[in-house]
């Protein structure tokens, strides 16, 4: 639960900063993983996280190219949870 109100708080601080700097956030929503075995689950939110972390690098050195510093921060500030994120998961699995 945490987790998700975590990931709630990212989207809409994206979307503030998408909004601020002229553009219109979208929501593009991937059909979601379903499977009855707890550990693939966590598994396959695992490779969410780790699909995030490295689109959230990629963007950050969007922001930095473009001289977006403070876009840089907020998402590097949302690196630093996702990456949190990613070890509670490998913890939890023992990766």
């Amino acid at each position: 639960l945490v987790h998700a109100t975590e990931e709630h708080a990212h989207a809409v601080s994206l979307a503030q900063q998408i909004d601020f700097l002229g553009g219109v956030p979208t929501v593009d929503v991937e059909r979601p993983h379903v499977s009855p075995n707890s550990t693939t689950m966590l598994e396959q939110d695992l490779e969410g996280e780790l699909d995030a972390i490295a689109r959230y690098k990629a963007r950050i050195a969007q922001a930095e190219m473009l001289q977006e510093y403070g876009l840089r921060r907020a998402l590097e500030d949302i690196l630093m949870v996702e990456e949190e994120h990613a070890r509670d998961l490998q913890l939890v699995l023992r990766k």
